[in-house]
């Protein structure tokens, strides 16, 4: 078991639950794959890999996509261990890459496990699938965030204020939009 993930995983589940509109077991599963392949956040290089060879980050981005992680944190002034630089380049390939098909393919399956496999086939495409693992990582994710946060989401419901009838809150809202997109303007 790692601490670091029992910590630091709900955090990002949540911000990813909210980014990407996806439930609470979708969040499980595709934290559960970053769990298996980074053994819990703790190696964040390959381990038996030399850098700049294997795979590196929670995700253990490997070839071109690991030379793209690290480009994009050079060029944003970002830190590639730290685990904001992470979340924000996952983020960054769910949203604006062809990666961004592995999030449909996640809300096409209804339990925990299935979603766990799609992610792992859609997202992460390992030559070793080790699903039982994934599973295991899976089931701490959606445990951990139980833990921190009491209770089971599912996608939030996307209700914007009306700006004639709600002025302040359409502001509010979109000042809200604004400032989560900021950090991404620097790519």
């Amino acid at each position: 078991m790692s601490e670091k993930f029992r910590k630091t995983a709900p955090k990002y589940m949540k911000l990813f639950i909210a980014d990407f509109s996806v439930g609470l077991l979708d969040a499980s599963a595709s934290f559960g794959n970053f769990g298996h392949e980074s053994n819990g956040f703790e190696n964040l290089q390959e381990i038996g890999k030399v850098p700049p060879k294997g795979g590196y980050g929670w995700p253990q981005w490997t070839g071109s996509r690991r030379v793209d992680y690290f480009a994009y944190c050079e060029r944003n002034g970002y830190d590639p261990a730290s685990d904001d630089s992470n979340y924000k380049y996952i983020f960054v390939e769910l949203k604006y890459t062809w990666e961004k098909k592995a999030i449909p393919a996640l809300l096409e399956e209804s339990d925990l496990y299935a979603k766990t496999r799609r992610f792992c086939n859609e997202y992460e495409r390992p030559g070793v699938k080790a699903y039982e693992s994934r599973y295991t990582w899976a089931d701490r994710a959606y445990e951990y965030y139980m833990e921190t946060y009491g209770e089971e989401v599912g996608p939030p419901e996307l209700g914007y204020p009306d700006p004639e009838t709600e002025p302040k809150k359409a502001i509010m809202f979109a000042n809200e939009l604004i400032a989560r997109a900021i950090p991404y303007l620097k790519e």
